[in-house]
């Protein structure tokens, strides 16, 4: 029982190393990141478009309210007139006035 229980210490220990090693790999060859290490890419331009890549889908859209889940949390966009005006299956553009932009993990 107690090799059990180290077993699955041991195998928590080699998950943290394996990203780090990743990061470094993405950092000495300049790769982007974004796509690599499955995070999102946000541009604002200004206060009225945000330009989001590598999502993974929309959990709730509202005119004030738009969380979009991403591979590492949830991106909460608030404001007034916000509207989708774009969506791939690589990125999403959301577009409106725009109040604040939240991490959520």
């Amino acid at each position: 029982m107690a090799a059990n229980r180290m077993k699955k210490n041991v195998h928590r220990k080699d998950e943290k190393p394996k990203v780090r090693l990743k990061e470094k790999i993405t950092e000495a060859l300049e790769l982007p990141k974004e796509v690599i290490l499955n995070i999102p890419k946000i541009t604002i331009f200004g206060c009225k478009d945000i330009l989001i890549e590598n999502y993974k889908g929309i959990i709730e859209y509202d005119n004030e309210r738009i969380r979009i889940n991403t591979g590492s949390g949830v991106i909460k966009i608030t404001g007034s007139n916000l509207n989708i005006r774009e969506i791939t299956s690589e990125d999403v553009i959301v577009n409106g006035i725009i109040d604040s932009i939240e991490f959520l993990r």
